[in-house]
């Protein structure tokens, strides 16, 4: 029941930022450019290497290479379909929107905007290792200090995105709260599967 009652508030606050998205664009813009201004006044040359660093920890490189020896040492193939079918919504979503990256970018990107890819692997591979780490057998503690140390990176990864200029701040949130009801969603699903 708690669940339901989750998703659904989630997919209402999805459904309510697709409005404002594209009702409301200008008006947004101006709200994700004043706090985009605050975060871009941070940058200092380290903070920035940091910044970069932290966002591979989202980026295809990293999570493919890690996929593949999670893969080889598994022979699991549910981990790799989360991220590919969030991959594939992540895309269907930017060809839909279009909207432009901001003009301050510190690093390259090829595809639009809204939502942030980064923030939506990072939410859809962590979190299903925050799932795991929840659903084994290790210690209750570890299982807490676990799920902090991957819930922080999540959100250093979002606040990358808008760090380095990549992503609005409305660009994250949705790509959370996308990813979020998506993984729910996708978990539920494979769980029932797998017990058939």
């Amino acid at each position: 029941m708690k669940k339901k009652i989750f998703l659904t508030i989630n997919f209402i606050l999805i459904i309510l930022l697709f409005i404002i998205e594209t009702k409301y664009n200008k008006e947004i813009t101006s709200f994700d450019m004043s706090i985009s201004s605050y975060i871009w006044s941070l940058r200092t040359p380290f903070l920035t290497r940091l910044m970069k660093l932290i966002t591979f920890l989202a980026s295809s490189k990293f999570i493919i290479g890690t996929l593949l020896i999670y893969i080889l040492l598994k022979r699991d193939y549910i981990y790799p379909l989360n991220l590919s079918i969030n991959a594939i919504l992540n895309h269907v979503l930017k060809k839909i929107f279009k909207r432009p990256r901001p003009s301050n970018i510190l690093v390259i990107e090829k595809s639009h905007s809204f939502p942030s890819g980064h923030s939506m692997a990072a939410v859809s591979f962590y979190g299903y290792l925050i799932y795991m780490i929840l659903k084994s057998k290790i210690n209750r503690i570890y299982k807490i200090l676990l799920t902090i140390v991957l819930v922080i990176i999540i959100l250093l990864i979002g606040f990358s995105r808008i760090y380095l200029g990549a992503h609005y701040f409305s660009d994250v949130i949705c790509g959370f709260l996308i990813s979020i009801e998506y993984l729910i969603i996708f978990i539920s699903i494979s769980n029932r599967v797998t017990k058939k």
